[in-house]
């Protein structure tokens, strides 16, 4: 099955249920082949792609969580030697978490 494909996806790498009919993607360079990555909302009603949020601090996002009260939580494997950044779903502002040793491409 195929949930959502082509521009403006490149390279996704991770994918999380937000909602009963959406869900959160990451994307290595959701913003073109030369830019850094992205994180996408896909509402499946109306079958809709949006980003969420793009470029720096993201460097190349790789893995992706919603917590319960709605916060997405994404792993990039690039920025500042490995991160975990917060992303208000509202806002769109990144918060790093964690970044550098000890991790190593989260």
């Amino acid at each position: 099955m195929t949930v959502a494909e082509g521009a403006p996806l490149v390279d996704p790498t991770g994918i999380a249920r937000e909602s009963e009919n959406g869900m959160v993607l990451t994307d290595l360079n959701g913003v073109g082949a030369e830019a850094a990555g992205a994180v996408y909302r896909l509402d499946a009603e109306p079958d809709a792609l949006t980003p969420v949020a793009a470029g720096t601090p993201l460097a190349d996002p790789w893995g992706v969580a919603v917590e319960p009260g709605g916060r997405i939580l994404v792993t990039d494997v690039a920025a500042n030697d490995g991160s975990l950044f917060a992303i208000d779903p509202a806002s769109a502002a990144i918060t790093p978490i964690a970044t550098g040793p000890p991790f190593a491409a989260p």
